[in-house]
């Protein structure tokens, strides 16, 4: 695991390590991939899912804890490069708290205006 020192509390841990909770799209950001890999020191898992098209498609992930125990992820799909999806844990399957967001943003080194909550009908403490 890696540690970013001069970020909040946050821990690159691969995915396979990741407990099994329910995570879920959060809010996403128009933001380099690559950038902010290198600026968290992280190596992406790369994956492939199926969606039933003659092509796979590819996405890769970064996986997060957080210093409050729970996780996040960030993912960049093949279909949307410019795009880097955070998923945060659900809270009794209704909702996010606001300081994960917070602290994977702080860990990205984004201000807030730069990060899109998503409206997908998840409440956020």
């Amino acid at each position: 695991m890696q540690k970013c020192e001069d970020h909040m509390s946050v821990e690159i841990v691969p995915l396979a390590s990741m407990p099994r909770r329910n995570y879920c799209r959060a809010a996403e950001a128009r933001v380099d991939y690559d950038d902010v890999a290198r600026r968290l020191g992280a190596r992406p898992t790369r994956g492939t899912f199926k969606d039933g098209l003659a092509f796979p498609k590819r996405y890769r992930d970064i996986g997060l804890r957080l210093s409050t125990g729970r996780f996040a992820t960030l993912t960049q799909t093949e279909m949307r490069q410019a795009v880097i999806e955070i998923g945060l844990e659900l809270v009794d399957g209704e909702a996010f708290y606001a300081e994960d967001l917070e602290a994977v943003t702080s860990a990205m080194g984004l201000d807030a205006e730069h990060v899109k909550r998503l409206d997908n009908g998840f409440r956020w403490l």
